[in-house]
């Protein structure tokens, strides 16, 4: 991850933090600076644990561990910063081989979406007006469902 990134990554986390304390919500946001803050262990049944301070990464070896960029592990948000690249003149997103494919990105996907997190991408490539609605629309929407689910239980 480089400085750029980080840096990215850090404005959408104090935005996301103005946004819960302005509107009242209930998130509480973790950012990954670059050294697994936000490490997720996957166990293949569509559970994500935080990792265990008194492990090692090799005790995990038979588990899947992604490290999102912005998470609030509670209520199961997840805001992954994409950037692109340029390969022969054609811009794409970093990952993806030429045909369209990223195997990373979708086993990415894949184990957010069986654990049940709610994923949001943010592209290096959009204005920070259309970041910034993105986001804002995401969280009300989280919040809403928060909302909702409690009020069934």
């Amino acid at each position: 991850m480089g400085e750029r990134d980080i840096e990215s990554i850090h404005r959408i986390y104090r935005f996301c933090n103005y946004i819960t304390y302005v509107m009242n919500l209930k998130f509480q946001f973790k950012e990954d600076s670059g050294s697994m803050e936000t490490a997720l262990v996957f166990d293949g049944y569509g559970n994500a644990v935080k990792p265990d301070l008194g492990k090692t990464w090799a005790d995990y070896k038979n588990q899947k561990i992604l490290v999102p960029d912005i998470l609030d592990y509670n209520n199961k948000i997840i805001i992954e910063y994409d950037e692109t690249w340029k390969k022969q003149g054609k811009k794409t997103l970093k990952g993806h081989d030429p045909d369209g494919l990223d195997t990373r990105t979708f086993d990415r996907d894949f184990y957010y979406s069986h654990a049940k997190f709610r994923v949001l991408k943010v592209f290096d490539y959009e204005t920070d007006d259309v970041w910034k609605r993105k986001v804002f629309k995401f969280l009300i929407n989280c919040q809403r469902s928060e909302e909702h689910t409690s009020e069934l239980q």
